[in-house]
């Protein structure tokens, strides 16, 4: 569970385990019922047994109380549980980090300059409701030029998680690219100094985020506050939005036009779920 003083990715345990006998061979039980999260999974690490995960976004909901039943039973009938099968085509919703999530500054690189718009967790909340993935696609060149550590990225993306997952939203995947071709930074890492095809606006975060979730770009949008975002957004086949966020497509990058302009990520996110259920 979250805590103010530590940031932590928007994960829970689905409950569902399997377990091959002989990963519990060796370990100690510390009671008679223990609780698997909390007891059994550490005793098992302590002596080197191994634990896997995949992190889904199939539709998993407690249902133990009368009200949670009936929200179950409602996204039932809405076919909101059919829609989040793996096997399924999914619409997905696109959204650039910096800018259009939280507050843009120039070359975020520590975790107290995270600081998320006003109106976007409730946004992120439409967007969990209405059975869309939302789906993080960001440029991290802080990491090619030495200003950051992936690891050090992990955590500022726990407290971006954190944050939404107070107002009860949540971001399907995230995606960055951590490459860049200008070299010349002190500290820069080469490894990440190359023309890579990830980094927008080229398409390949889009493309693994379609293999790896099951998306249909072409039903699907990208919403981002660059001329780089709406150009990726183009190159992949999807309709477009500029939030009026951030640097609101003044950056200069790129002479294009995006489908739609919006104040910010509410408005975007309004309009999108008008022009799908129309």
């Amino acid at each position: 569970y979250p805590h103010d003083t530590q940031w932590r990715q928007n994960l829970v345990n689905a409950a569902v385990y399997m377990f091959n006998k002989e990963a519990l061979q060796g370990v100690d039980f510390s009671s008679n019922k223990p609780d698997i999260a909390k007891e059994l999974f550490p005793l098992m690490l302590s002596v080197g047994k191994g634990i896997y995960g995949y992190i889904s976004t199939e539709y998993i909901k407690d249902m133990g109380t009368p009200k949670r039943l009936s929200k179950v039973e409602r996204d039932i009938t809405s076919g909101k549980v059919e829609f989040l099968k793996k096997k399924k085509p999914k619409v997905a919703i696109f959204l650039d980090r910096d800018g259009t999530i939280n507050q843009e500054v120039n070359h975020l690189s520590g975790v107290d300059q995270l600081e998320i718009i006003d109106g976007v967790s409730e946004a992120i909340c439409q967007i969990n409701a209405a059975g869309i993935l939302a789906v993080v696609v960001t440029n991290q060149p802080v990491i090619s030029r030495g200003d950051l550590k992936e690891s050090e990225l992990q955590i500022i993306h726990n407290k971006m998680d954190t944050l939404l997952g107070k107002q009860g939203a949540y971001i399907d995947r995230l995606y960055y690219c951590p490459h860049h071709t200008d070299s010349g930074f002190e500290g820069e890492i080469a490894k990440f100094k190359f023309d890579c095809n990830c980094r927008k606006p080229k398409i390949g975060m889009f493309e693994q985020a379609r293999d790896d979730l099951n998306i249909v770009l072409g039903e699907s949008w990208m919403i981002g506050d660059s001329t780089r975002d709406i150009l990726a957004a183009q190159n992949a086949g999807m309709k477009s939005i500029l939030v009026q966020t951030g640097v609101a497509g003044k950056d200069g990058s790129y002479k294009i036009t995006p489908d739609f302009i919006a104040k910010d990520l509410s408005e975007a996110v309004g309009l999108i779920l008008k022009e799908i259920n129309k």
